[in-house]
């Protein structure tokens, strides 16, 4: 995610300051804020954020119906994203991944081999600051 910039400068005045706000919200939906600057002499400004996050990850197909099936996990943020999975009994465990940056990665998803029935289970899916069910 990229950090907001936000430039402030004396009126009229050519010296400003860069100011950073970084936001990382841990699910996809819209968001609105605002950020209140206080002077030395105590004067505030407050500059309105609106904006929307998008889900740091998509997963196909969404869901699965076969015993065994390849899933692609697509990163959608600008930094690489470690990757955990929590499965039930009735599923193969899966190894971590790493997602590279706006890259893709294909996870095995399996019932054991003594998993006889059907099963319909989710895998929970786990980065830095969310979790997927």
């Amino acid at each position: 995610m990229d950090d907001i910039v936000l430039r402030i400068s004396r009126a009229g005045g050519r010296n400003g300051k860069n100011v950073s706000v970084v936001f990382q919200p841990n699910e996809p939906k819209a968001f609105v804020g605002q950020v209140a600057l206080t002077n030395s002499n105590g004067e505030t400004a407050t500059v309105a954020l609106t904006g929307k996050a998008t889900a740091p990850l998509v997963v196909s197909p969404n869901p699965v119906l076969l015993r065994n099936a390849t899933v692609t996990l697509t990163n959608q943020t600008e930094r690489a994203l470690p990757l955990t999975f929590q499965t039930s009994p009735q599923l193969q465990p899966i190894a971590a991944v790493e997602v590279p940056a706006r890259g893709e990665v294909e996870v095995e998803v399996a019932v054991r081999p003594e998993t006889t029935e059907a099963v319909h289970e989710a895998v929970a899916i786990v980065g830095p600051r969310f979790t997927m069910p």
